[in-house]
């Protein structure tokens, strides 16, 4: 059974990472689902990948409702794989899938990134003028001057509450096809920038100089966590 859009948008809210996200951009990935049931999910668990010669990547962890769905997914995937005469590699995945994958299929994992996580609350309470003086200010210094130039050339932040403009929409559309162009060498990337997929699950920030869209800022909230995920950051528009 194929997912649609909205509730393949709906699962990643839900049961997603900052990986999985980025199955929407259905021109680069696609999604398979398990031809054999898995009990441990109380869904048909989904997972997002791409293809290039003679490889399978798969990008993120599977979707699924509980982690006891891992193995059984992992194996699945694998034999799905190999039967399309491919060679499957998985990337940014968790602990708990690299776990599986070492210890029950025998794979090697490396790890060579890491998601950080950020409380703004705290990052507000760091800048602000009543912390002067405490520790851990040598850690916001670049921060700070960065906000002080900014407030100087009168950059506007603030959160899309209402509908873009057409205006603004295509201010953004320019300023990242500006951006890609000046892109030179080998790219990789995980998304292509596409701000305008899945409206309901994400939170617009934009950096206004004179009502120009100067940066855009993506969340994406993810489970029931109340972090949120960085999708993209596009300067200078």
């Amino acid at each position: 059974m194929a997912a649609t859009d909205a509730t393949l948008a709906d699962i990643i809210a839900k049961h997603g990472s900052s990986s999985s996200t980025t199955w929407l951009e259905h021109e680069r990935y696609r999604l398979w689902r398990p031809s054999m049931p898995v009990p441990e999910s109380s869904f048909v668990p989904i997972q997002g990948y791409m293809e290039k010669g003679p490889y399978i990547f798969a990008w993120g962890d599977p979707l699924v409702s509980s982690p006891a769905a891992l193995p059984s997914v992992a194996r699945q995937f694998v034999a799905f794989a190999k039967s399309q005469a491919k060679r499957p590699v998985w990337l940014c995945i968790s602990r708990d899938l690299a776990d599986i994958l070492g210890e029950e299929i025998g794979w090697c994992a490396v790890c060579c990134v890491n998601e950080d996580e950020l409380d703004p609350g705290h990052i507000m309470a760091m800048t602000s003028p009543l912390a002067k003086g405490k520790e851990g200010q040598r850690l916001v210094k670049d921060l700070k001057k960065n906000l002080s130039k900014a407030e100087k050339a009168g950059v506007i932040i603030s959160e899309v509450l209402e509908e873009w403009t057409t205006d603004e929409m295509r201010q953004v559309d320019r300023g990242i096809k500006e951006w890609k162009a000046g892109k030179h060498g080998i790219q990789i990337a995980a998304t292509s920038m596409q701000p305008w997929l899945d409206f309901e699950h994400r939170r617009y920030w934009t950096a206004k100089i004179a009502g120009q869209v100067m940066q855009l800022s993506i969340l994406i909230g993810l489970g029931n966590s109340p972090t949120r995920h960085i999708r993209s950051l596009a300067s200078s528009f």
